[in-house]
């Protein structure tokens, strides 16, 4: 597993070496568009790559391991 994700460059997000994008401030039609426009993308590449690694951990381990970790949300709780 290990082997896996350093091959595809994502064991990062899993330790958590790699944080969740923060939100910019209130979002509208001024200002803080741009910031909103500028978060998206990286936002997506976080949360494409976390699914990435949880289905990566969920599909290599037994059943027995997965029904203990089927309630976390993210690789990194894993």
């Amino acid at each position: 597993m290990l082997t896996i994700l350093r091959g595809i460059e994502l064991l990062n997000v899993v330790e958590g070496k790699i944080a969740k994008p923060e939100k910019p401030g209130k979002v509208g039609d001024g200002p803080a568009a741009g910031p909103l426009a500028a978060y998206s993308t990286p936002m997506k590449a976080y949360v494409r790559n976390d699914s990435t690694d949880l289905l990566l951990i969920t599909i290599n381990i037994l059943d027995q391991a997965l029904e203990k970790v089927m309630r976390f949300r993210t690789s990194k709780e894993v």
